[in-house]
């Protein structure tokens, strides 16, 4: 190839040398990684299940987690939760309603990486309730409408994880609050009917297929639920500690305070008697060792029992500046490591504690944003 002049050479060698090194440069750029942003977190609910792995529901209704120990929060699911459970650090579930007659049951068993759906065809509209005593052993309620003062209510069983669901009780005119299984047996929800003025406790010994009123602490302790527009005279269902043991927290009332039941549900005992109508979040690793985090308007108080809660032991307090109310709880996931978070003045606090609650360190937790 001849050139007419030594300028038109140097004029094509540097093309050539430019397409050269722009060539070579191709193959060693790559895209830049999104740049990961940070806000403080403002979660409504965390659950942990070791020292490092654990869940949360954020104000949007959406899931989060963290596998430091609560430091940092990345989300696990984007889509509006309605309601939703936690079985272990990898395992969650929620539902959310697809249609007035349709509702989607999500679930993971990684951590939050993949989610499986299921479509369940039932009307929706009440309140719907969880409760698992192992991350292949649960129970599912839905409720439908309301209409007339009667909701009709459903309740579906799994012992393989989710796989199948099988409906094993229909209620035309249910009205479940809460709802808590000690056993694959033995369960509990609080509830009634809404022609009643309070609710009640009603147990179950065949796994959800038959239940029968308790005759448990009737009439003593009636509490107005806003939301749900009737009375009821216990707060929750027990909390399931073991197979046969549970504990039952009653805020209002003369006998407001902890309630044990070491034989299903059978006989209860009182403990832990607290003042009226004050916040509370209980934890019990075992029937004799636990927790009770007492919530007034100025302060925090965190007790801790090792007979059952026959005596109690003044371990913690903070106090609280939030003119307009917050919540807080308390969880352990081992005899050393547990955590209490806050929620106040439109932000999450979270303490952590490494050797049993003797002493508590602030978490400067955030929650990732990914641009």
């Amino acid at each position: 190839m001849g050139y007419k002049n030594i300028g038109e050479f140097f004029k094509w060698s540097t093309i050539v040398s430019l397409v050269a090194v722009l060539t070579g440069c191709s193959s060693t750029m790559s895209a830049k990684p999104p740049e990961t942003l940070y806000r403080p977190i403002d979660f409504q609910k965390i659950e942990m299940f070791t020292a490092t792995d654990g869940w949360a529901v954020g104000q949007k209704m959406h899931l989060w987690r963290t596998v430091d120990g609560g430091r940092v929060w990345s989300a696990a699911e984007s889509s509006k939760v309605m309601y939703d459970t936690f079985t272990s650090a990898r395992d969650a579930w929620y539902l959310t309603e697809q249609s007035p007659d349709t509702v989607n049951l999500y679930n993971t068993a990684d951590g939050g990486g993949t989610w499986l759906r299921r479509v369940i065809h039932v009307q929706t509209g009440g309140i719907c309730r969880f409760s698992f005593i192992n991350p292949r052993v649960g129970w599912l309620m839905i409720g439908g409408p309301a209409a007339m003062g009667e909701q009709p209510q459903r309740l579906f069983f799994t012992d393989n994880g989710g796989k199948q669901w099988k409906l094993i009780r229909y209620n035309p005119n249910g009205k479940i609050v809460w709802l808590s299984f000690l056993s694959r047996n033995t369960g509990f929800y609080v509830g009634g009917y809404a022609n009643q003025r309070y609710g009640s406790l009603h147990v179950t010994r065949d796994g959800g297929r038959t239940w029968s009123n308790s005759n448990f602490l009737v009439g003593r302790f009636p509490m107005v639920s806003a939301s749900e527009g009737i009375a009821y005279q216990i707060w929750r269902a027990p909390v399931r500690i073991s197979d046969l043991a549970g504990v039952m927290p009653v805020t209002v009332g003369s006998g407001s305070g902890l309630w044990f039941t070491a034989n299903g549900g059978r006989s209860w005992s009182h403990s832990a008697l607290f003042p009226k109508n004050v916040g509370f979040s209980s934890y019990f690793s075992s029937p004799q060792h636990g927790y009770l985090l007492l919530s007034s308007s100025h302060k925090l108080s965190l007790y801790d029992t090792a007979n059952g809660g026959t005596n109690w032991h003044l371990q913690w307090n903070r106090p609280i500046y939030a003119p307009g109310g917050y919540s807080a709880g308390v969880s352990f996931v081992d005899p050393k490591h547990g955590w209490i978070d806050i929620y106040e003045n439109h932000r999450t606090l979270i303490y952590a504690s490494r050797d049993g609650g003797r002493t508590w360190d602030f978490i400067p937790a955030k929650r990732e944003i990914v641009q």
